[in-house]
């Protein structure tokens, strides 16, 4: 036993005596570095969409002799528009004593700091290098590069070149297309517009058509319509428009940043209408169903119509700015009777009569707030009829049909008539003209005007006449032999 041990204890010491003589590996000891100089090829750059793939600007610095292999030397390229170097840009190379800058990514730098576009700013800008693992960093001096950002322009093409005639048969219909390229300025996000205005407008207060991020566009023939008219075309005039996109960076369409080149098209334009809507009782209060009346330009506020009363009801209506009840509803600010249009009034009541039955010419103003309505008769006058200019010949109204007509009138060759209301050249509640009131219809069959001119008659003989109201501001007649 005592033997055992004490070989155990051999082999203890010797195991120690090894341990004892293993040293440990000397740490490198490294020199250190020098911060590196920088400098640049220029300090004045101009970036511009032509050198986009060109070097523009290189940069070079002294080796901060390191005492390892330059190749595991890490140096960091910082830029910034300030001193301190807040808010500062980085490139990273590794081993290289410079570096080259194309003018896409000159530009992408200047980009990050919001620079504003074509105007030279400063640019500072250090290199800081270190070991691969950045131990021992040293910053270099500092220094400053003037550069001005650009912005990629944008092109825009059309569909067709060709003049546009709008008109009520193609208003729903997109009449004509673009397609634009994109503007890019660093990472920023850009939204676009149509802008439009007529040639010689300069784009001084120009229609606008949002289209968001989307690099394509169509334009509606009513929307195009209406801005054409706003823009200064005549309605049913023709003229020449000028388009052009906008292109804004991140501003919600007010501060333009990029515009692309005009774009010019001739465009015929068609005299707009605009609806309101009149259900009530009489009609079983459907306004998707009911009688409308109609405004235009340039008194786009000013409303007016024809609708027939049946007999019976309880004369309730009111007027609408939609086919439903989802809109505004305009009924009277008094009464009921007392002509004052009012988005919160109680039910209109059409006029004394009205309850045997009756044909009325309504009129409100969406402007003025206020609201009119006549009971209606027609007749023709004129030395071409029975009675001459002194004596109406009266017309029948066909509910069914929404007309009025006389058959079998004779009529005389040379002279000529007019349709007339209520037996009155100046009843009140019609348009004024003038200085009066004007109740009678007459100029072209196909779209009568009040206080048109009179309709000659070039044929003695037996004739039918028919009046047509149903359709606001679209009146029309035929006589037929």
């Amino acid at each position: 036993m005592k033997y055992l041990i004490k070989i155990i204890l051999g082999i203890i010491c010797i195991a120690g005596f090894l341990t004892a003589c293993d040293k440990p590996d000397v740490v490198p000891n490294f020199k250190n570095g020098t911060p590196s100089v920088l400098s640049s090829s220029a300090s004045t750059v101009v970036t511009q969409l032509s050198d986009s793939n060109t070097n523009v600007v290189k940069f070079s610095w002294t080796n901060p002799m390191y005492a390892t292999d330059s190749a595991t030397q890490k140096f960091v390229l910082e830029f910034d528009t300030s001193a301190n170097f807040t808010h500062e840009f980085t490139l990273v190379e590794n081993g290289a004593l410079d570096t080259s800058l194309t003018g896409n990514q000159l530009n992408t730098i200047l980009a990050q700091f919001g620079l504003a576009i074509g105007v030279p700013s400063t640019l500072n800008v250090r290199v800081t290098s270190s070991y691969a693992n950045n131990n021992e960093q040293y910053r270099s001096n500092v220094i400053a590069i003037t550069a001005a950002p650009y912005i990629t322009p944008i092109v825009l093409t059309q569909s067709s070149t060709n003049a546009l005639t709008l008109s009520v048969n193609n208003s729903a219909d997109t009449v004509v297309t673009f397609n634009w390229t994109g503007a890019e300025y660093g990472t920023d996000t850009t939204t676009y517009a149509l802008q439009f205005d007529t040639v010689g407008g300069k784009f001084a207060s120009p229609q606008l058509i949002e289209f968001g991020t989307s690099l394509y566009g169509g334009i509606v023939g009513d929307s195009l319509n209406l801005d054409a008219i706003a823009a200064g075309i005549s309605a049913g005039g023709s003229g020449n428009l000028e388009f052009r996109i906008v292109g804004y960076l991140g501003d919600n369409y007010t501060k333009p940043s990029v515009f692309s080149d005009t774009i010019k098209i001739n465009v015929t334009t068609f005299l707009p209408f605009f609806y309101l809507y009149v259900p009530g009782d009489y009609e079983g209060w459907n306004p998707a169903a009911a009688p409308e009346l109609a405004s235009t330009v340039p008194n786009v506020n000013a409303y007016e119509g024809y609708v027939y009363v049946p007999a019976g009801g309880t004369d309730l209506f009111k007027i609408t700015t939609q086919p439903s009840f989802n809109g505004t509803n305009y009924g009277d600010g008094g009464s009921g009777t007392s002509g004052t249009l009012s988005a919160s009034g109680g039910n209109m009541m059409w006029p004394a009569g009205a309850a045997n039955g009756a044909y009325c010419y309504l009129t409100a103003n969406t402007s003025t707030l206020t609201w009119s309505a006549i009971v209606t008769t027609w007749s023709i006058i004129g030395d071409a009829t029975p009675g001459g200019w002194n004596t109406d010949t009266q017309l029948t109204y066909d509910p069914n049909n929404n007309d009025w007509y006389i058959n079998g009138v004779t009529l005389t060759a040379g002279g000529s008539i007019k349709f007339r209301a209520n037996d009155n050249w100046n009843a009140a509640g019609f348009p004024i003209i003038g200085n009066s009131p004007q109740s009678s219809l007459g100029g072209s069959l196909t779209g009568l005007s009040y206080g048109g001119a009179n309709i000659p008659i070039t044929q003695t003989g037996t004739y039918n006449i028919v009046l047509n109201l149903s359709s606001p501001l679209n009146y029309t007649a035929t006589i037929t032999q």
